[in-house]
């Protein structure tokens, strides 16, 4: 009799212990978003990764550190001298950028060696 007692006890505690809430959402959010690195162009990627970060400050108009980097002849300027992946990956001997700002996530610095890595081509 004690021992059905426990089972009875027992069946409950281990369906209980079991049971847990998954929000979709919560596991979503946990899971790395993957960088895609396979189809870098200058008009998909590069172009709108300056407009977010960069060209605030390094445009025709304001011309921070004498750099502009409005359009695709001045982009590739700075990524055929090494400017442009040295102050993004914030490699030693060039100044971080975004200034006063946080560094580029990582998947963007790689999108912009990629882009260079390629000829920085204007696709």
């Amino acid at each position: 009799m004690l021992r059905r007692a426990h089972l009875f006890l027992l069946f409950p505690a281990l369906s209980l212990g079991s049971c847990t809430y998954d929000n979709a959402e919560d596991l979503l959010a946990r899971q790395p978003v993957p960088c895609d690195l396979t189809a870098i162009t200058y008009t998909g990627s590069i172009s709108p990764l300056l407009d977010r970060n960069c060209r605030s400050c390094h445009n025709a108009s304001l011309l921070n550190g004498n750099v502009n980097l409005e359009g695709y002849a001045q982009a590739k300027r700075y990524a055929d001298n090494g400017l442009l992946v040295g102050v993004t990956s914030h490699a030693a001997g060039f100044k971080p950028m975004p200034q006063n700002a946080p560094k580029l996530p990582e998947c963007d610095v790689n999108r912009i060696r990629q882009w260079v890595a390629a000829g920085a081509p204007n696709n």
